[in-house]
């Protein structure tokens, strides 16, 4: 099971935890004991390639919707991937984020607080900058229509999925979905989506 902290930030706090009896009663006791709240989620083993770039973390694609009266859109994706032996993949934690051409899916260089143009992932040497996501169309379609099932007044969220040779899977949606850094900074993605939102 994978054990998150449910304010947390950056994958701070969470944790892995096998499913035996002895080990969810320590889960009970630290999630009893503790001021925080948490919430359990099954753990996901991933495959492929999504996999293979961080065999460590589960690691996951970020789209980020946004909706007003003239419907949904998706405005930004990012493939997120952790940094060695870690088990989140947040960029906070050391991973890395590589931005992703919506139309067509396609990833491009990644970058960290440090470092840009990150062509191959630092911890496995796996290529990850041209390659294109299996069934991204489906992704999308998918994004959209969780939207239209969230409540009223979650106007932006950032979707997080995990993708198998096999599978999609919804881990969460974040209603402060954060911005990464622009491909192109005369793009200013976050004027682009104030806009819209601004059209409700």
């Amino acid at each position: 099971m994978f054990v998150k902290v449910l304010d947390g930030f950056g994958g701070r706090g969470d944790y892995k935890a096998k499913a035996d009896e002895k080990s969810l009663r320590e889960v009970y006791k630290n999630i009893t004991e503790s001021n925080a709240k948490y919430i359990v989620e099954e753990y996901f083993y991933q495959d492929g390639f999504f996999h293979e770039v961080n065999p460590s973390s589960l690691n996951t694609i970020r789209v980020t919707t946004a909706k007003n009266k003239k419907g949904i859109q998706i405005f930004f994706a990012y493939f997120r991937v952790g940094g060695a032996g870690a088990r989140v993949d947040n960029l906070h934690s050391g991973g890395v984020s590589y931005p992703i051409d919506i139309t067509k899916g396609q990833l491009y260089t990644g970058l960290t607080y440090k470092i840009c143009d990150i062509e191959y992932h630092p911890s496995t040497n796996t290529k990850v900058a041209g390659y294109v996501i299996p069934n991204w169309k489906e992704i999308v379609d998918y994004a959209k229509k969780l939207h239209q099932m969230a409540p009223e007044g979650a106007n932006l969220i950032g979707w997080d999925f995990c993708v198998n040779t096999d599978k999609i899977i919804v881990i969460e949606g974040n209603a402060g979905p954060g911005f990464p850094l622009e491909i192109n900074y005369k793009q200013n993605t976050w004027k682009k989506v104030k806009k819209y939102l601004d059209e409700f």
